[in-house]
């Protein structure tokens, strides 16, 4: 390796390294630009999730007609009911997410940073279930009651199951590849911090 490329590597480790390794102002600077970063993510990702779940919500108004018997219209509750427990879900992420502050210590920031983000995982990971569940019965049930034939109602079923399955595969993904590995990334600058008090 010619000095150049030696001097690059090392200007470079000194400016990504440890927190060890860099000034507070470029540690602050640092967690800043890598947070909002990731909160823009997020913002795209509720925002995407509420936006959708309101445009079902008025989609499946429109099912609701007069004389409909009752289990057809408890059908369509129930599928209600589901989509607006993941739009409330992600609003209160939403809420949450709002304010970040930045000006508390290091240390804080970062406790309180990570907490942010167990509880995006912990909802994301719910919300399959929580949505899923009440969506899946209110269809059966509106697909029986409506007088859909044993095959329309198990191909409806299947659908069902397919958006709901790969929901869910989005939405675990994108906690593997973006929410695991940021939350461990903290974890190891947590953990530089305590090495560098003790």
């Amino acid at each position: 390796m010619d000095f150049d490329k030696f001097k690059a590597a090392w200007q470079s480790r000194k400016v990504e390294g440890s927190f060890l390794e860099r000034p507070p102002g470029q540690i602050v600077a640092d967690l800043r630009n890598r947070t909002e970063a990731m909160e823009g993510k997020n913002f795209a990702c509720d925002v995407m999730q509420i936006g959708a779940g309101v445009a079902c919500l008025a989609l499946i108004g429109l099912l609701f007609r007069s004389g409909q018997p009752a289990q057809e219209r408890m059908g369509i509750v129930l599928v209600m009911v589901g989509v607006v427990l993941n739009v409330i879900s992600f609003l209160v992420l939403r809420l949450g997410d709002r304010r970040r502050r930045y000006e508390l210590p290091v240390r804080t920031f970062l406790i309180e940073e990570r907490r942010r983000i167990e509880a995006r995982i912990r909802v994301i990971r719910m919300s399959t279930t929580w949505y899923a569940v009440p969506m899946l019965a209110g269809a059966v049930l509106y697909s029986a009651s409506a007088g859909a034939p044993p095959p329309q109602v198990a191909i409806i079923t299947g659908a069902m199951l397919a958006v709901v399955s790969y929901i869910g595969w989005v939405n675990r993904r994108r906690i593997h590849t973006q929410l695991v590995p940021w939350r461990d990334e903290i974890d190891h600058e947590l953990a530089e911090l305590e090495a560098g008090s003790g």
